[in-house]
């Protein structure tokens, strides 16, 4: 039997218990993207749409480190390290 804990995540609140049932287990494989863009938003996105082409099932993207690109006294480019999750074998 599960223990009665509550998994909150973005002010939702979710029944571990639901949870399991309606989610099997599944294989989860993490790749690091370097992206840049013109903001933090666009290098992202940049990241996720390059991995995107080759990869199916993304879950999620982790920025592990963001660094901005700087001439003339401007910042002209922004790039991130990322982490992209996505399930093997998943079906949506």
């Amino acid at each position: 039997m599960l223990p009665d804990r509550v998994l909150h995540t973005f002010g939702v609140r979710t029944d571990i218990r639901t949870r399991i049932q309606e989610d099997p287990v599944s294989i989860a494989k993490v790749i690091e993207v370097l992206a840049e863009g013109s903001s933090i938003e666009s290098a992202i996105e940049s990241a996720v749409e390059e991995a995107g082409r080759t990869v199916r099932n993304i879950k999620n993207v982790y920025v592990a480190d963001m660094q901005a690109i700087v001439r003339d006294g401007k910042v002209k480019k922004y790039r991130v390290n990322t982490r992209i999750t996505f399930v093997v074998g998943g079906d949506d």
